[in-house]
């Protein structure tokens, strides 16, 4: 066997382990120096550009994806609940008379205002969602390489010291702030931007379906009271869904035993159901203030009378906004979390193939460097999903 096919024969081997560690491209390449002089920062500059523009691209697609696939059961859902607020329907009669209208006519379903309008949000919400924990991991991976960059450039400073007799010299502590981030994400702020992109965008929805459904008209403006309602409902959904699942997850974790990755998927699905005895009472005093303004009636018997008619359709509440949640919150979200690390697996593998095909030297250098980011920006997610970051 020739030189160059045995040289060929070692890259395929270690690109093919390449996604286990970045020390592994370090070791099988050896001329990719992580150096922190200005070609080196131009190239991972020009790739961060690329390379984050592709992961958002996935995040797109997932989100929309997934959310199309559930939405069709929260929109008879909402329209039943709104339906049976207004006392119009049942919540089973809207439902069968819903189901009809999508087997008789599902394209025309799909275009429907009330499905686009339900499709939107939940994509835009998940969209929101996955591409802002990606610039956070994104953020983290950076980070992550200047601080190495900064260690690197310290030794590179000791040994010149060492070789010249200058020990007595105080070293010089390298950090660079060419490429620090104007505003840094975490947790919080990725919950802020997703229940405000939510929240928005549902009041709007809301507003759209209590017109078209419930009993007012649609020249009634909506109190302030049912934004009120609907914003705690809001809170409590992304709250249950994006937030609970790290904490419950870990609490699962430590105290029974189970693994990370299970115990985070059992919260994914059950904080969203459970958080129902919230939100389903929000959403449905909402839609009573709406329906029924009730401004001359005192306060002690509008209070009962509200309270009576939720007591009354409290089961059937409860239920349908369980059966409404669980395709979008819980099965959906566990969609989501799959293929988003599907899309990071496939950019991976793909850029695995680019560094084993690759002849010419700098292109190589250059594509191995990305994978190396690629890498880096999957362990800062799984740190994150480890620690309890946002999901």
């Amino acid at each position: 066997m020739s030189q160059s096919s045995a040289s060929k024969s070692s890259e395929i081997s270690c690109a093919a382990s390449a996604e286990g560690s970045q020390e592994t491209l370090v070791q099988c390449y050896p001329n990719v120096k992580r150096e922190s002089d200005d070609s080196t920062a131009s190239m991972s500059d020009t790739y961060n550009d690329s390379g984050l523009s592709m992961k958002l691209f996935g995040d797109f697609l997932v989100a929309f994806s997934v959310t199309f696939c559930v939405s069709p059961f929260t929109q008879i859902i909402d329209r039943g609940i709104v339906e049976q607020a207004a006392g119009k329907h049942t919540i089973t009669a809207s439902l069968m008379q819903s189901i009809a209208t999508i087997a008789n006519s599902p394209i025309t379903y799909v275009k429907s205002p009330a499905f686009l309008l339900m499709w939107s949000v939940f994509a835009c919400t998940y969209t929101t969602a996955n591409c802002c924990k990606t610039l956070m991991e994104n953020q983290q991976a950076q980070a992550t390489r200047r601080k190495e960059a900064a260690i690197d450039e310290l030794r590179r400073q000791r040994k010149r010291e060492m070789s010249t007799a200058m020990l007595a010299l105080k070293p010089t502590h390298y950090s660079s702030t060419k490429s620090q981030p104007l505003f840094t994400l975490n947790e919080w702020s990725v919950l802020c931007g997703t229940t405000m992109v939510n929240s928005g965008l549902s009041l709007l929805r809301d507003k759209f379906y209590a017109q078209m459904f419930g009993t007012a008209s649609r020249a009634s403006r909506v109190p302030i009271v049912t934004y009120g309602f609907w914003a705690i409902r809001d809170c409590t959904m992304v709250g249950s869904s994006f937030i609970l699942p790290d904490v419950v997850g870990g609490m699962l974790h430590e105290r029974c035993g189970i693994n990370p990755t299970d115990s985070v998927r059992i919260a994914q699905f059950f904080c969203p159901v459970f958080s129902q005895f919230i939100a389903g009472p929000a959403h449905f005093a909402g839609l009573d203030f709406y329906n029924r303004p009730m401004k001359d009636t005192p306060l002690r018997s509008m209070l009962f009378e509200r309270g009576s008619l939720l007591a009354n359709n409290f089961v059937s509440l409860i239920c349908a906004r369980i059966a409404r949640i669980a395709p979008v919150y819980s099965i959906g979200g566990v969609g989501n979390s799959h293929f988003r690390k599907v899309w990071k697996d496939y950019l991976i593998s793909k850029e695995v193939q680019s560094a084993i095909h690759q002849d010419n030297a700098k292109e190589k250098t250059e594509s191995v460097k990305k994978l190396v980011d690629l890498i880096q920006s999957k362990e800062e997610a799984k740190v994150q999903n480890r620690d309890g970051w946002f999901h």
